[in-house]
């Protein structure tokens, strides 16, 4: 997998990881640091902006990348989660 391929993943995932994290805090109440009220909604429109800049046609969005998100997505759902974490070998 080509490096902008590599970011395309990375970006999608992460929103994906963000965002159930982002539920669960607002189902569970602030958890995730000391005082903390609510996360800000700021995080969205950035991963939002990271994966359509390395996601796209011409950069990272290759068949393969998407596919490999679609099965990610998928594996994550089967297991009743958002987020299937990553083993690094």
């Amino acid at each position: 997998m080509k490096p902008f391929e590599q970011d395309c993943v990375r970006a999608e995932y992460l929103r994906s990881c963000l965002a159930e994290a982002y539920q669960m805090e607002r189902a569970q109440g602030p958890r995730l640091r000391p005082n903390a009220v609510s996360w800000s909604a700021d995080w969205k429109d950035t991963l939002d902006d990271a994966v359509d800049k390395y996601c796209d046609d011409e950069g990272g969005g290759t068949p393969g990348v998407r596919g490999l998100v679609r099965v990610l997505n998928e594996k994550a759902e089967g297991s009743g989660r958002r987020c299937v974490p990553c083993t690094v070998h």
